[in-house]
């Protein structure tokens, strides 16, 4: 009787352990998981690359809305296209403007 209760204490400390190493492995691999999506997240965020890209967005936005707004007040195409020519003319200062951040 007293071998019979000793394995079944032995059994039930083994189950415990084993559902405590399961445990710690599912949070191990939990913590890893979110580890590495918040790794991708700030490489991604940090790539100049992607920085550019948002850069090149926004400039060609304002500069779409520019010409938007030139024709909604204006109603005349011949404004629209000088207003385009002017852009055109201004790109190389305002990409300038735009893209070289890193050295201010």
């Amino acid at each position: 009787m007293a071998r019979a209760a000793r394995e079944a204490q032995t059994a039930a400390e083994r189950d415990a352990r084993q559902q405590e190493r399961e445990r710690q492995a599912a949070s191990r691999a939990r913590q890893e998981s979110r580890s590495r999506l918040w790794r991708r997240v700030r490489i991604w965020q940090r790539m100049p690359s992607s920085r550019r890209r948002d850069t090149g967005k926004l400039l060609g936005a304002t500069v779409l809305v520019v010409l938007v707004l030139a024709y909604t007040f204006t109603r005349s195409v011949k404004v629209v296209v000088g207003v385009a020519f002017i852009l055109l003319i201004a790109s190389p200062v305002l990409i300038k403007f735009s893209f070289d951040r890193g050295r201010r």
